[in-house]
């Protein structure tokens, strides 16, 4: 003869709701807040020292060769400097390159967009404004006309 077991019964789960937040969270959304603070504040002075600070991690390894080539470390940094400077006017004088020819071709892209403007203008406000009048018409129509007083 087998005797069976009943399952066993577990608790129920129970769901508590949320509690107050604790000193431990509002000392951490504070101090968020006054970081958030302190860089917005700051930007005028920290915009600088970061582009700086990345600036020389990028001539590092440049600083590092010349000073492998048996260069001074003075010159050897006036040389990184003067690399990245004609860097920055090349790339600069590239993309002012690039704005004196697209404003040579203004006008030529400015009938273009007008005629984009006026095609999107007549799939869209001109499709719904004849959707809106014949959809009047059709309702003028099926609406019951008043009597006459």
């Amino acid at each position: 003869m087998k005797i069976s077991l009943p399952p066993p019964q577990r608790p129920p789960n129970r769901v508590y709701p949320p509690g107050t937040p604790g000193l431990h969270g509002l000392v951490s959304l504070i101090t968020g807040v006054v970081v958030v603070c302190a860089l917005y504040f700051g930007r005028a002075v920290l915009i600088p020292i970061t582009l700086s600070v990345l600036l020389s991690f990028l001539l590092a390894p440049l600083v590092q060769m010349l000073r492998r080539l048996h260069m001074g470390q003075w010159p050897s940094i006036f040389i990184a400097v003067l690399f990245a400077l004609a860097s920055m006017l090349a790339v600069g004088a590239l993309i002012g390159a690039q704005i004196v020819q697209l404003a040579g071709a203004l006008p030529q892209y400015q009938e273009a967009i007008e005629q984009k403007i006026e095609t999107v203008q007549e799939k869209t406000v001109g499709r719904a404004d004849s959707l809106m009048s014949s959809t009047a018409s059709v309702l003028q129509r099926m609406a019951p006309s008043r009597p006459a007083p």
